[in-house]
């Protein structure tokens, strides 16, 4: 089928590294901000994220991709790599993770997803682990994640000692 101009143009997406010389900041700040606040992770601080998103970047144990859709940057992804303290398994965590509502649960946003994956396998990581927030749909994400392989590990609990 040709696309003509009566029909709505097909979008085109793509995932693309984070490169530390862009001048992304208030994008990347944007994001990171929009995740903790539907995570409830409590206050954020764009210097202090922006700082950790440089040092994974610059000492090469981490990416951070970007999902472009008819480029408008519509989502992102920080990973961190390490040697897990159990056994030393090179493991690939989610720092985070956010899609702009419109683009969740698309086949796009799943690319973005499955590039965490291809790069944690050029890196050779052991493993993957992500996390859900208590603010998503927890019965759907572990569907998703159950059919992709994954395990349930452990559920958190964080308790502010500012008002303690």
């Amino acid at each position: 089928m040709r696309w003509t101009s009566t029909q709505a143009q097909p979008k085109r997406a793509m995932i693309r590294s984070l490169n530390p010389i862009q001048s992304e900041l208030d994008i990347i700040c944007k994001f990171g901000r929009s995740f903790a606040e539907e995570s409830n992770a409590g206050d954020f601080n764009d210097l202090a994220f922006l700082k950790t998103i440089h040092t994974i970047l610059s000492t090469n144990t981490g990416k951070v991709f970007i999902l472009e859709i008819d480029n408008h940057i519509a989502g992102m992804v920080g990973v961190n790599a390490y040697k897990n303290y159990y056994n030393n398994n090179l493991r690939v965590q989610e720092i985070f993770w956010w899609v702009d509502y419109q683009y969740r649960n698309t086949r796009d946003s799943i690319k973005l997803f499955n590039k965490v994956e291809e790069w944690a396998q050029e890196i050779g990581a052991d493993e993957v682990m992500v996390s859900s927030t208590a603010t998503m749909n927890v019965d759907k994400l572990e569907k998703f994640y159950t059919k992709k392989g994954f395990r349930k590990m452990d559920i958190n609990y964080i308790r502010s000692l500012k008002d303690a």
